[in-house]
């Protein structure tokens, strides 16, 4: 199932992905836009290709300041979990998870790898909400001034 669905992405998503950045620079016009826009490109290429290296994630980390969602900061922080696979391949005791027994690494590939990129994806969905709460929080905190 997850070979059928990567040339699908890669083939599919990724170029109307990328046509939509591209119309979204072209109607802007700003250089912070641009940035954020070309974050973008890079950021969502690195989630829709079939293997996640950390050394890919380097082509984004200079243009992560412009991306408008925070939760991107997260990706430069989980993306240390990608190495525990090397540990759970030396260290191949049988490790139980949800009733299930997993042996080496199995248990960093069923398991942990969907909790890495599940606290990034789901920062990313709840990053918007979080600042418009912040920003009301900030604006209701104000003193008010009286004449």
């Amino acid at each position: 199932m997850a070979l059928a669905t990567v040339p699908f992405s890669i083939g599919n998503l990724w170029p109307g992905a990328y046509l939509w950045i591209l119309y979204r620079v072209w109607r802007t016009g700003s250089a912070e836009d641009f940035a954020g826009l070309l974050f973008l490109i890079v950021g969502v290429f690195f989630y829709l290709q079939p293997t996640q290296n950390p050394w890919y994630w380097l082509w984004a980390m200079p243009l992560v300041c412009f991306a408008k969602n925070r939760g991107w900061l997260l990706v430069s922080l989980v993306l240390f979990v990608y190495y525990l696979r090397f540990w759970f391949t030396e260290k191949a005791h049988p490790y139980q998870f949800l009733d299930t027994t997993y042996v080496g690494h199995d248990f960093f590939d069923h398991c942990l790898v969907w909790l890495e990129f599940a606290i990034v994806v789901s920062a990313l969905i709840a990053a918007p909400w979080v600042e418009k709460w912040l920003a009301r929080n900030q604006e209701s905190s104000k003193p008010s001034r009286t004449i």
